[in-house]
């Protein structure tokens, strides 16, 4: 047997070795696309569909009651954090646009913040810290609209908050259940239901305008104090949950036709139209629905009050009925977006091997993950809608966005030569306005050190700081960076930044076997 000291050691840069472990990915990725038949992709119109019905499904239809009664006293001058959001979250697209152009794959950010720091490194552990949050934000986003769709039922059928929330929970096991018609009939019906939606939001624009007060939009007296920086806060966080969803063909990039092409351009359109489009929604609403309307409304179903004040009950009731579509179309979009992500996960080797397994007759169907993420969102429809637009925007916010401007900045110092088929436009500024934009909403967040009820800011640190517990728990056990091997053979040692790759008899014995 030949010892360990008589082997060579070679020093191989750390930049190399990510670049060699990269390109492992681009063949891995590749080979998974190339299963599923180019007829059963994903086109541009398909892709921008897919995230319109996010963000207005998860939009205007839902927040513009709880918008206007977070100010006091509750005026159009809420606005003006719906404004700031909107403009944030159109510099972050220019980020993702960026990110998706390098690494087309499906998993979104799962990829880009493995990528950008380093597969062997770092990026396992934003990787995982990413896995860790979805599994909390994600269900709790796609909950919202479930909890938003049952109460526009409660204008058809008077419920009680509990009734509401057995409502919603039955709407999620439902939508859960047609996602095993596949991929394929997927794409389609999100085509039809993004011309349902098309013709919602002309019916309000149309409605709206039509019969717009505009005594509407005069702010009570003494609004200026009603905009603190918290409250502040609290308006933009509303907003991005609104927009939330410009980013939701990132996650499925296998099963786009051209996505290096695609999910950038697909990704800045969608956003910035939507954005427009849905102020347009909140100007057209409160032309009609003044403060005090929104104020007396019994539940949160501002779009049957906008058609019942206008045209009677049985428009408003037709209208409940296309708007409530419209929500669980944004719903069903979502769960498209966000079961994928555990499966490239365990695919990768960075999750559990059990989200690994597609559907044996549907096509590209990860039908162990659409499994778990229908069990937690079900519980999360018993939570408040305003709870779980906070909740879910935190650990949202501190890993996966923050993560990314961060890292945009960081993987161009560290590979500028990196081909970049679409590149950032007006680069920095997009991760600084992101990164700012989003910290400035992060402290806003319910917080305990704020003298708040509840601490949304504290539970959301512990609950990553368990997840870092658990990720050293993990590598341990599976011999991970940064306690044994790298995935790509290396051992990793703090040497001028340098890795290390020495291999003895016993492991490359083991490797041939």
């Amino acid at each position: 047997m030949i010892s360990e000291e008589a082997l060579p050691t070679v020093n191989v840069d750390v930049g190399e070795s990510r670049k060699n472990a990269g390109s492992g990915k681009e063949d891995l990725a590749r080979q998974e696309a190339s299963k599923i038949p180019e007829s059963d992709k994903w086109t541009f119109w398909q892709a921008c569909a897919l995230n319109t019905l996010n963000m207005f499904g998860t939009g205007p239809f839902i927040t513009c009651a709880i918008l206007l009664q977070t100010v006091t006293p509750a005026g159009p001058q809420a606005l003006y954090g719906y404004f700031a959001s909107g403009v944030l979250v159109f510099f972050d697209s220019f980020v993702w646009g960026e990110l998706s152009s390098i690494w087309p794959y499906t998993g979104g950010s799962y990829a880009y913040l493995s990528e950008m720091y380093g597969r062997d490194t770092w990026g396992s552990l934003a990787a995982f810290m990413y896995l860790w949050q979805l599994l909390i934000s994600g269900p709790l986003e796609v909950a919202g609209g479930f909890v938003a769709a049952a109460s526009y039922l409660r204008y058809f059928a008077p419920m009680s908050d509990l009734g509401a929330q057995f409502a919603a929970c039955g709407l999620s096991i439902f939508c859960f259940l047609g996602m095993y018609t596949g991929v394929r009939e997927s794409a389609r019906m999100t085509y039809f239901l993004w011309v349902l939606t098309m013709l919602a939001v002309l019916y309000v624009y149309v409605a709206g305008f039509s019969n717009l007060d505009a005594s509407n939009f005069k702010s009570p007296s003494g609004w200026q104090k009603s905009l603190d920086w918290k409250t502040f806060g609290m308006l933009m966080r509303v907003g991005i949950f609104d927009f939330t969803g410009y980013y939701d063909a990132c996650h499925i990039g296998d099963q786009i036709k051209n996505p290096t092409y695609t999910i950038p351009r697909a990704t800045i359109i969608t956003c910035g139209s939507v954005v427009v489009m849905c102020v347009g929604i909140y100007c057209a609403i409160y032309g009609v629905l003044d403060a005090r309307d929104m104020e007396n409304m019994n539940a949160n179903y501002p779009i049957s009050e906008f058609s019942e004040k206008l045209f009677g009950k049985a428009v408003a009731c037709f209208f409940t009925v296309v708007v409530t579509v419209t929500i669980l179309a944004s719903c069903y979009s979502m769960i498209i977006g966000y079961v994928v992500v555990p499966y490239i996960a365990a695919r990768d080797g960075f999750f559990l091997k059990w989200f690994h397994h597609l559907h044996p007759t549907k096509s590209g169907l990860p039908d162990h993950s659409l499994l778990c993420f229908a069990v937690v969102t079900s519980a999360c429809c018993f939570l408040e809608l305003e709870t779980i637009i906070e909740a879910l925007m935190t650990t949202r916010i501190i890993v996966q966005l923050f993560g990314q401007a961060v890292g945009l900045v960081y993987y161009r110092y560290t590979h500028p030569d990196t081909p970049r088929p679409f590149k950032s436009p007006l680069y920095p500024l997009p991760s600084i306005i992101s990164f700012c934009g989003f910290g400035f909403v992060l402290i806003t967040t319910s917080s305990w050190i704020g003298g708040d009820r509840v601490g949304l800011l504290e539970m959301s640190i512990i609950y990553l700081a368990i997840g870092g517990v658990v990720f050293h728990i993990w590598a341990k056990t599976k011999r991970n960076w940064p306690y044994q091997e790298l995935a790509s053979g290396e051992k990793y040692t703090a040497n001028d930044g340098k890795v290390s790759r020495s291999m003895d008899v016993n492991s490359a014995t083991a490797e041939s076997l």
